[in-house]
């Protein structure tokens, strides 16, 4: 298994390299400084596993806004996120966005060494805290109104307020005060955050 380290701190890309090169099934330790190197650096791999630790911030870049394009390479790449981040919220939505698995800096070599060997065998890493977080964050879905959940569903599909007002026949600040509704429930940010969730609870699309 090739490994990429992702950051561009070069001590701590030479700190990781030196806790992951004698891992067990790590064939070869590459490093990027940038997320275009990143690329780069996978893209040479051509079709061989790859299981990329990706900070979640590269310089002025965000690592987790990247997750969906370097998962797109192919199904033989892993992402763990390894940061200074906290796992509330960072975790839960690096998480939703794709990644294989999330660890914070802060931890132990054997807890990177549990978490890389975990991802690198297929299976998805959280700390048993993270697991908690991500569970309350589905399990409060269970407190949308139907029709919340209508709302959630034309997000998903791609409409808008006007056009889910339209439909529902509803005006655009009843959907509004809806979606707001359904965010601070959900604790989340942005639509496209709103959008990740519904989709990730396989909502029904027409």
């Amino acid at each position: 298994m090739n490994v990429v380290i992702v950051d561009d701190h070069w001590m701590v890309r030479r700190g990781v390299r030196e806790v992951v090169s004698g891992v067990p099934g790590v064939s070869a330790v590459h490093e990027a400084s940038t997320l275009r190197e990143a690329f780069s650096v996978i893209r040479a791999r051509g079709s061989a596993p790859v299981t990329v630790l990706l900070d979640a911030m590269i310089g002025s870049e965000s690592g987790l806004s990247n997750i969906a394009s370097l998962k797109s390479l192919g199904t033989h790449v892993r992402i763990l996120v390894l940061t200074y981040l906290r796992e509330e919220p960072h975790g839960v939505r690096a998480i939703e966005l794709g990644a294989d698995g999330f660890i914070t800096k802060g931890g132990s070599a054997q807890d990177l060494i549990d978490a890389l060997q975990t991802v690198m065998n297929g299976s998805r890493y959280v700390s048993s805290n993270l697991g908690r977080l991500i569970a309350d964050r589905l399990s409060r879905g269970e407190e949308l109104t139907p029709r919340e959940w209508e709302v959630v569903r034309y997000y998903v599909m791609g409409y808008g307020c006007v056009k889910t007002a339209q439909i529902l026949s509803l005006s655009p600040k009843t959907v509004s005060t809806h979606k707001a509704n359904i965010m601070r429930k959900l604790g989340l940010r942005s639509t496209a955050d709103l959008i990740r969730w519904g989709m990730s609870r396989n909502i029904e699309v027409e």
